[in-house]
């Protein structure tokens, strides 16, 4: 039998030899095939077929003594690419092979920013010629570079090179004017904990939260302009904008996005910190809570407490598509590694727990469209322009010029807060053609329009483990689903503040509206994308605000700060099977984490007993050592500073002095 075997092999080779002997005029090649005289080995056959095929594409103009590469044709541009990489860099190149474009591309894809757009301008001396001259111009993460060139392959090498360079000079200067602040000497951080240190054990049950029933100051609002039809649709995507909202396409009105230079921000209540609000306060004394706080100062603690009790479990992103697949699934560097500040208050044996932020906030655009989208979504149109547009005053009438009161929209700067209480410019300050007094007289009648409960909220309050905790009501559908209203800017917006140090703040995200969702999924421009975002940076707030506030889910706006793009309804256990894996484990998780900041706040209380000083306490947590690094200060001098301009989030409503 294996003697059989072997001469099978024998025959399938010697066929294959007489046959390729048959197509090939020189004998002496046969060397170029490496087959040996009696090979025996059947898998011989198909490796000289391919080695044939090759040879024959060969140039028949080679000499045969001499040893010949078999190498494929390239294309015009493969050429051209080899032909450059050849050449010397030009000066301040890196002296490397790899080309400015593919440098600058493969920069983009680590930084997870869309790619580069080329726009090309030709120069010919006469028609029908080829261009004397070609200029490329690239746009990439908000920054344009120019080229030039005799053709654009060398333009468009030119451009990224300069884009490249322009960007390393200035990140470079960042660089050291940042270590020029660091201090030269540090101390190196303790990671584990010491022997010595005590261990508490958490209670194995779970307590769920209980509601703490308090009367609604107002009504709260529904959606208007059909947004309605939104709940009913297909949770597992979003409705976007060109499709029918309530059985009608999206108005204009719904489409545009009003700029929080045209909104009355008198018509919106300020926040109130947990410290700071009465009700919350007679509640926590009512039931006995030792803690009060919001859901926007509680959240940011939860979220990291979360991290290291799961021991820094990733998110769920296996149903999106496959251009996620080899995108990372933890959550993001704000969730994982920032560290988030709260500071606690003591009244009446009650501690107030406000969260503390820095005091330069880049993206004040994105919070105060926030607040008057809300109010956009759940208004009708025209309450809305009536109630929370700034006054319409009357411009002078130029030369050929029609001009109403209708048409014409206020110049004048909204109000200022000067010792807590609201105090307007000079009427006629700012305005164009005298018309101060009909600005001033519409204000007024502005403000006599204003409902008396416009600026009261619905709040509900719950209670766990010592703690008092305050959810606003954003909507209702119905008589009992109550869901939260989310504005989420896309990709590019969020991500521009730390991009374009050069370019003010309230600048920055002009420079990037251009990017726009034109589709359901795909790694780029598209609702996955930033469904994907919300996986791993909003999702696990969200479900904390909603478990705190008894809602059903959060009804997401996707916006670029200009337009709107779609809407789509997350409900809650959504959000609980991607972050935390079920409903259940997100209850655990939840009561989990209240433990152990109760515990965490008593030992911290414990120690500054006998001081109404205000306590500064950071969390961050630790992969390194699976473990919460804690910093806790004593402020002991703060200064009340309330927002010198309307729209601007109050939670920064102290500016800390000197820290202990």
């Amino acid at each position: 039998m294996m003697g059989g075997q072997k001469g099978a092999a024998e025959m399938t080779a010697i066929t294959w030899r007489r046959l390729l002997l048959s197509r090939i005029a020189a004998p002496s090649s046969l060397s170029c095939f490496g087959m040996q005289a009696g090979s025996s080995r059947a898998a011989a056959a198909p490796r000289v077929f391919k080695q044939h095929c090759a040879h024959r594409a060969m140039s028949s103009a080679k000499p045969s003594g001499q040893p010949t590469a078999i190498r494929p044709e390239l294309s015009n541009y493969e050429q051209a690419l080899r032909k450059a990489a050849a050449q010397k860099p030009q000066d301040g190149a890196e002296e490397d092979s790899v080309l400015p474009r593919v440098k600058m591309e493969r920069f983009l894809r680590n930084q997870r920013t869309p790619s580069a757009n080329f726009i090309y301008k030709e120069k010919r001396d006469k028609p029908n010629l080829h261009p004397s001259q070609v200029i490329c111009l690239v746009k990439a993460a908000g920054r344009i570079a120019e080229g030039k060139g005799q053709s654009r392959f060398d333009a468009t090498q030119q451009a990224c090179h300069q884009w490249l360079q322009d960007y390393q000079n200035l990140h470079m200067t960042d660089r050291r004017e940042m270590q020029k602040l660091r201090p030269r000497v540090r101390t190196p951080l303790a990671i584990y904990a010491p022997p010595d240190a005590p261990w508490h054990d958490l209670p194995s049950s779970i307590k769920k939260l209980t509601a703490a029933k308090s009367p609604w100051l107002a009504p709260v609002p529904g959606l208007e302009h059909g947004l309605a039809s939104v709940l009913h649709n297909d949770n597992s995507k979003a409705t976007p904008i060109w499709a029918n909202l309530g059985g009608k396409p999206a108005s204009a009105y719904v489409r545009t996005i009003v700029q929080p230079k045209d909104i009355n921000w008198n018509g919106i209540a300020p926040f109130t910190p947990p410290s700071f609000d009465d009700t919350l306060h007679a509640l926590a004394l009512k039931h006995k809570s030792k803690y009060k706080a919001s859901t926007s100062s509680i959240t940011g603690l939860l979220s990291h407490v979360y991290q290291v009790i799961s021991n820094f479990r990733p998110a769920d992103t296996s149903q999106l598509s496959a251009a996620f697949k080899n995108e990372p699934n933890s959550f993001s560097y704000s969730i994982m590694k920032k560290p988030v500040a709260a500071i606690l208050r003591a009244k009446d044996g009650v501690f107030g727990i406000d969260s503390h932020k820095d005091e330069k906030q880049d993206n004040k655009i994105l919070i105060d469209l926030g607040k008057s989208m809300e109010r956009m979504l759940t208004m009708p149109e025209n309450e809305f322009k009536s109630l929370m547009l700034k006054p319409l005053h009357v411009k002078g009438k130029g030369e050929g010029e029609e001009g109403s009161a209708d048409e014409a929209v206020a110049s004048v700067e909204a109000v200022d807060t000067v010792g807590g209480k609201m105090k307007s410019r000079p009427a006629g300050s700012e305005l164009e053609g005298g018309g101060g007094g009909a600005a001033a007289a519409a204000a007024a009648a502005l403000a006599a329009a204003t409902p008396d409960d416009f600026l009261l909220g619905a709040y509900n309050f719950s209670k766990s483990h010592g703690f008092m905790l305050r959810s606003q009501l954003d909507c209702i559908y119905g008589d009992k689903q109550i869901f939260d209203i989310k504005t989420r800017a896309t990709h590019a917006i969020r991500n521009c503040f730390n991009l374009l140090p050069d370019i003010p703040a309230h600048e920055r995200h002009l420079h990037f509206v251009d990017y726009k969702i034109t589709q359901q999924t795909g790694l780029w421009n598209s609702f996955e994308r930033e469904q994907y975002d919300m996986i791993r940076a909003a999702f696990i707030k969200y479900a904390g605000q909603c478990r705190i506030g008894r809602m059903d889910g959060a009804f997401v706006t996707y916006h670029n700060t200009q337009e709107i793009f779609g809407f789509q309804y997350v409900p809650l256990a959504t959000m609980d099977q991607l972050v935390y894996g079920s409903t259940h484990m997100a209850t655990l998780h939840f009561d989990q984490g209240l433990k152990m900041l109760g515990i965490l706040f008593d030992h911290l209380t414990n120690l500054k007993k006998g001081s109404d000083d205000p306590i500064h306490v950071s969390l961050c947590p630790q992969q390194a050592g699976r473990c919460m690094r804690v910093e806790v200060r004593t402020v002991i001098s703060e200064t009340s500073c309330p927002p010198t301009e309307p729209g601007l989030d109050s939670q920064n409503d102290v500016k800390l002095g000197d820290l202990d």
